[in-house]
């Protein structure tokens, strides 16, 4: 499998599954009202968000590291 395909495919299930959560959270309101609660749902969105960006990041940047090395540090920063 090409790399270039590689991206292609994480970055549209990422975004898929970030939007799906999006949903289900948008539906689910009483896991809004705890502060437990809605870690959580902050942190699953993060977990499918983040490699959609990074897998993004790495399709924009194509030949050229610079950029996708700094996508993938602040988004490395970012999940810290």
């Amino acid at each position: 499998m090409a790399l270039e395909s590689f991206y292609e495919i994480v970055s549209g299930i990422c975004f898929a599954l970030t939007g799906l959560w999006w949903t289900v959270v948008e539906g689910r309101k009483d896991w809004l009202k705890s502060p437990e609660m809605r870690s959580m749902a902050g942190g699953v969105y993060a977990s499918f968000l983040i490699p959609g960006v990074m897998s993004l990041g790495a399709q924009i940047g194509g030949e050229n590291k610079l950029i996708w090395r700094t996508v993938f540090a602040v988004a490395a920063l970012t999940g810290m």
